[in-house]
């Protein structure tokens, strides 16, 4: 798997916890361990009003 850069040079990158924790040297767990701890998801997975209004996550949906 080809690994992107961490900052790409583009207005809003999109990187998935998958994406970042295999940058990191992490596990996906632990990526999205960290974001509940932090405020940024809740604990259904989504992010929280704190994290859209500072611009750190959104909300993506793949088309089928």
């Amino acid at each position: 798997m080809e690994k992107k850069e961490l900052y790409p040079k583009q207005d809003n990158p999109v990187f998935s916890f998958k994406e970042i924790a295999e940058q990191i040297g992490v596990t996906e767990e632990e990526v999205i361990e960290l974001a509940k701890r932090e405020g940024l998801i809740d604990e259904h997975g989504m992010p929280t009003q704190k994290a859209i209004d500072e611009g750190l996550l959104t909300i993506e949906y793949e088309r089928l």
